[in-house]
């Protein structure tokens, strides 16, 4: 038993934990009890086992490091000469729709009564039954309002006769008529397009209209109020039609109902 207790007494006083039974029984001050104040956790511990962790930017970092280090022995000369074909291709289409959507966004503001606006040789224009301008591809809604009220006069007329206009021809332009109650669109071309290519525009058109507002919601407005403005449900997508009209002239596959073709 003595031969026990000195090596116990012996092992405590080496820098051991202390034994439970000589702790203190009232809380503790610190929270480690037990160690002698100033020094740090298993400082005294022949056994302590210390832990060094590296933060995760420390980690990420390294594996980027490493990452670029073996594609720069794997490729010495940099990138290869098709990828960068591939780069500056992508980059100048970029560059060419944004110079085509700008120029687009400055056609609003041409005078209707200029030879520029004269000069396009394709025009679109949406109105109401009511004879309010809601869309035009070309100058302001504002300035074509007399423009619409013509060409609704020409509707109500034809359609006071019991029949249906659908186009125009004179002096090598079209002139198509779409009538989606409660919608009237008109499509002016002087291309080498059909009637019919002109017609598929325009529902285009109109099936763009009605995914933005549902067409429950658009004879709901004008049955309420036949006159209504239906450009403040739709300011701020002008956009999308420009661009959808932008796309009829240069995918053919939707004037064809055809598939489209993706690239790999």
């Amino acid at each position: 038993m003595d031969g026990e207790t000195a090596t116990g007494t012996e092992s405590w006083e080496d820098c051991m934990l202390a034994p439970v039974d000589r702790l203190r029984l009232e809380r503790a001050d610190s929270p480690t009890p037990g160690l002698v104040e100033g020094t740090e956790p298993g400082a005294g511990q022949r056994s302590a086992m210390f832990v060094q962790a590296q933060s995760f930017e420390d980690l990420t970092s390294e594996a980027e490091e490493e990452a670029q280090r073996s594609a720069a022995e794997e490729n010495p000369e940099g990138p290869d000469e098709g990828e960068y074909k591939v780069l500056v291709g992508e980059k100048t289409t970029e560059k060419q729709q944004n110079h085509d959507f700008s120029s687009d966004s400055r056609t609003k503001e041409e005078d209707v009564s200029s030879e520029a606006w004269r000069s396009h040789k394709k025009h679109v224009f949406v109105l109401s039954e009511a004879g309010k301008p809601i869309y035009t591809r070309y100058g302001t809604e504002e300035a074509l309002s007399s423009t619409m009220g013509v060409m609704m006069a020409l509707v109500s007329f034809v359609e006071a006769e019991k029949n249906i206009i659908r186009s125009i021809h004179a002096d090598g332009c079209k002139v198509v008529f779409l009538t989606k109650s409660p919608l009237v669109l008109v499509g002016v071309s002087r291309t080498s397009q059909s009637d019919k290519e002109l017609l598929r525009e325009l529902q285009y058109i109109y099936y763009q209209i009605v995914s933005l507002l549902t067409l429950t919601q658009l004879n709901h407005i004008f049955q309420n109020k036949q006159n209504y403005d239906l450009r403040r449900l739709l300011a701020g997508s002008e956009y999308l039609t420009d661009n959808l009209l932008h796309r009829l002239e240069r995918d053919p596959g939707l004037l064809l109902s055809a598939v489209t073709c993706l690239p790999l």
